[in-house]
């Protein structure tokens, strides 16, 4: 994956400049001298990409040092048309100026891709990640130079003594994993999450919300069902040719569901001119298969099949055997599934996924797209078409839907759909830390407060905490990016704007999507009303490394830290609850977030072994 150091001073305090300059030598020993790199007065960028090429940043320049900066990663101008947009590698002076000069909306509206943005204007630098926040963006200061980066874990030449744990935030992640609250398992670091800008000065820091998906689910687009196919059907084909168009070998990751089935026929249907195939990972566990439909979506676009076996007892990694990153992640525990792919003959691969459909396609059975549609159109002709929908949909009785939705027409506060999970999470273990489970504290505000939008579009404008969450942390050991095409700007604003009756049209779930690639997604995909999912394998993964886990566990940071009960996880173990899908594979989670701790603890001890003083109590 794409990673990157940003280094922003006060260019007129000596003391700053000297650290700066000082940080500035040590990470170019990092990375050496052919690595990218952008110097301007009071900032610095470097690429830190391996292997690291030269199209990863996009200089900003121009005659006033107060109108610079500089975008790293992929950035592309939004399309007027549904065309696949044209990479920009650079900017002229015009450009650069209307772009500092406008700031956030400017950039996210001209522009859209996978980046982190610093615009930098007179006494200040802000710093925007994409809305999706592609590429992770957190922060800290050290001897008066902000230092933003993506894998602290990268970052040797930084000072890390200084750094101790959030026992606050390590405790709520025991119980909801998805925190995106600008804290980290760090205090001194924090995080920038996506909509969100940071803006550094003299004068310190300032987080504002410049994209709010409530504010764009606010303006509804009037379309019929066809021309709503239409445009999404458009747009699913313009960003995955955009994205595809960066890579000379993309494989698509064929889970057998319908999302990764649009992904890979968009692609075949786009006249992809580098090489285009189609793999499938097969769990070895009690999940059921999904070869079958993988393979009528790879016939269907033309690709060959390759599948690879992915077994829940392999690559079990060592406590302690976490990078030392600003938070525990739970892809430590997880495949890597690029690694499990052929090595390319050279750069310029990827594997493209399916990921974003459910919560962008719309994936549920709430019947709250009837309340949606009254609020907006009254008793029109078409609300009992919608009432019958929003029974199919969620399985209820016409009665039980009115039952529901009344109150909600009425004005009735509605929890949403992200709020309400939170309460879903208890299990013996994290039991303790459920009371740190605030929707204040662990939700942005866009995922708890509806902004007058209607319940269902509410309930899917929170889920995007969800989607959000499954973007790439660590480094994979493949020699491909990951890319998730479907979450790309332009197609979330689409879905976004288009009511949740139309995305669930005809009563079922992602409705829209299957009307919109009738013709090039095998109706096999197309007619499956169910998900496939690993969890078992999860479950499995477990029950193969038990023993450690709970060992680990009982006898861990955690549980000296009372933040777990060592009891509990023995209980856990002795009464067969590792074999329940909820309680077992969050284990996997509980022994990330362990190990994270002890190889934090093993670097306070290092750090004092050089005498240094100890940062990590």
């Amino acid at each position: 994956m794409r990673s990157y150091i940003a280094l922003v001073w006060n260019p007129h305090d000596p003391d700053a400049n000297r650290a700066a300059e000082a940080l500035d030598r040590c990470i170019l020993d990092a990375v050496g001298p052919e690595a990218e790199k952008v110097a301007q007065s009071g900032f610095a960028l470097h690429d830190l990409s391996c292997p690291s090429g030269k199209d990863a940043i996009v200089s900003l320049g121009t005659d006033d040092e107060n109108q610079a900066g500089a975008i790293f990663g992929k950035l592309f101008r939004t399309p007027a048309g549904s065309q696949a947009a044209l990479r920009i590698k650079a900017l002229d002076t015009a450009q650069t100026t209307a772009l500092t000069r406008g700031g956030a909306p400017a950039l996210l509206t001209q522009y859209w891709g996978g980046y982190v943005a610093f615009l930098k204007t007179a006494d200040s630098i802000a710093v925007i990640p994409d809305p999706a926040a592609s590429i992770p963006c957190y922060y800290t200061r050290q001897s008066g130079v902000t230092v933003i980066f993506s894998n602290l874990e990268k970052c040797s030449f930084l000072d890390r003594s200084g750094f101790t744990i959030n026992y606050t935030f390590v405790s709520a992640l025991l119980a909801y994993d998805k925190i995106q609250n600008g804290d980290t398992g760090l205090n001194e670091i924090g995080e920038l999450a996506g909509g969100q800008q940071l803006t550094v000065s003299p004068s310190g820091y300032r987080i504002d919300l410049v994209w709010d998906p409530r504010k764009v689910a606010l303006s509804p687009l009037d379309l019929s069902i066809d021309d709503a196919a239409t445009c999404l059907s458009e747009t699913v084909e313009s960003v995955t040719h955009t994205w595809a168009r960066e890579y000379r070998d993309v494989a698509v990751s064929l889970s057998g569901g319908l999302d990764s089935s649009i992904v890979l026929n968009s692609l075949a249907r786009c006249d992809y001119p580098g090489r285009l195939s189609a793999v499938h990972f097969q769990p070895a566990s009690a999940d059921g298969s999904e070869l079958r439909y993988a393979s009528a979506a790879a016939e269907q676009a033309g690709c060959r099949l390759v599948t690879f076996p992915v077994s829940p007892g392999a690559g079990f990694p060592e406590i302690g055997d976490h990078p030392l990153t600003a938070r525990p992640h739970r892809q430590f525990l997880a495949p890597d599934l690029p690694s499990l792919l052929p090595a390319l003959p050279a750069p310029g691969g990827a594997l493209f996924t399916g990921q974003g459909g459910d919560h962008l396609f719309r994936v549920t059975r709430a019947p709250t797209a009837f309340a949606d549609y009254i609020r907006q159109n009254g008793l029109s002709g078409k609300a009992g078409t919608i009432l019958l929908e929003s029974a199919r949909l969620s399985g209820r009785s016409v009665w039980s839907v009115l039952r529901h939705t009344m109150p909600l027409i009425a004005g009735r506060r509605h929890v949403s759909d992200a709020a309400a999970s939170l309460d879903r999470r208890r299990t013996r273990v994290n039991r303790h830390a459920m009371p740190l489970l605030d929707p204040v504290r662990v939700l942005p505000i866009w995922a708890r407060e509806a902004g007058g939008l209607p319940p269902a579009k509410f309930d899917q404008v929170s889920t995007l905490v969800h989607m959000f969450q499954v973007r790439d942390h660590l480094d994979s050991r493949g020699d491909r990016d990951i890319v998730r095409p479907l979450m790309s700007q332009p197609l979330m604003t689409l879905c976004l704007r288009l009511p949740a009756w139309i995305l669930s049209t005809g009563g079922v779930n992602r409705g829209l999507a299957r009307r919109a690639f009738r013709d090039s997604v095998p109706d096999l995909v197309l007619q499956r009303m169910t998900k496939g999912y690993a969890a078992r394998y999860y479950v499995d993964r477990v029950s193969a490394w038990h023993q450690e886990i709970i060992e680990t566990l009982a006898n861990g940071e955690l549980a000296a830290r009372s933040l777990i009960s060592g009891a509990d996880v023995r209980a856990l173990g002795e009464r067969g609850e590792l074999t329940i899908q909820a309680s077992g594979s969050r284990m996997l989670m509980y022994y990330g977030i362990e190990s994270w701790l002890q190889a934090w603890r093993r670097e306070a001890q290092k750090a004092s072994s050089r005498g240094a003083p100890p940062g990590t109590s």
